[in-house]
């Protein structure tokens, strides 16, 4: 996000974001960048502490009263303590397992779905999980998801067919 920052600023956009990973800030040098010391995937500290979550966001909003960068502050607190089990949710991936063949004109295209076939599982359990997602909200079938992606980078123009809505 922070290499799409620069474009943005280059439009007359301001930018701002959390960063994560702070060498790649650091390397990339976003126009605005909040260093939080937070879990991968948790941007804003734990879930449902509000007043947390605000403080975060305040910080980030501030950055915008600098008129020119890059900035990289960093966020003066640790995120709290929670109990939920968000760790066991991490997913090893195998990226060379089996399942897809090969494809020898493009080895690429190779290893991306074995990845998201690799990745199947942890989808299938936070589903269960969560009973919700947000690949749904494309409106794509799951099973189409990747081959959209991969049609996308490959500079295809073509959409894949969207289920119908019965109203």
């Amino acid at each position: 996000m922070g290499v799409l920052a620069h474009f943005m600023e280059e439009q007359g956009i301001p930018t701002a974001g959390i960063s994560l990973v702070r060498p790649h800030t650091e390397t990339i040098k976003p126009p605005r960048s909040l260093w939080v010391p937070f879990e991968l995937g948790r941007p804003l500290g734990v879930p449902d502490d509000t007043a947390f979550q605000r403080r975060v966001m305040l910080s980030l909003l501030k950055l915008f009263e600098a008129t020119e960068g890059p900035i990289l502050e960093d966020f003066p607190e640790d995120a709290p303590a929670s109990d939920d089990d968000i760790h066991i949710l991490s997913c090893p991936l195998y990226i060379d397992e089996p399942g897809v063949e090969p494809s020898e004109s493009d080895p690429l295209q190779t290893k991306f779905f074995r990845e998201i076939k690799a990745m199947r599982p942890w989808y299938d359990m936070a589903l269960k999980k969560r009973n919700r997602t947000t690949v749904g909200a494309s409106g794509i079938e799951l099973d189409s998801v990747g081959d959209f992606i991969y049609g996308f980078i490959e500079g295809s123009k073509t959409i894949p067919p969207l289920p119908s809505v019965e109203s």
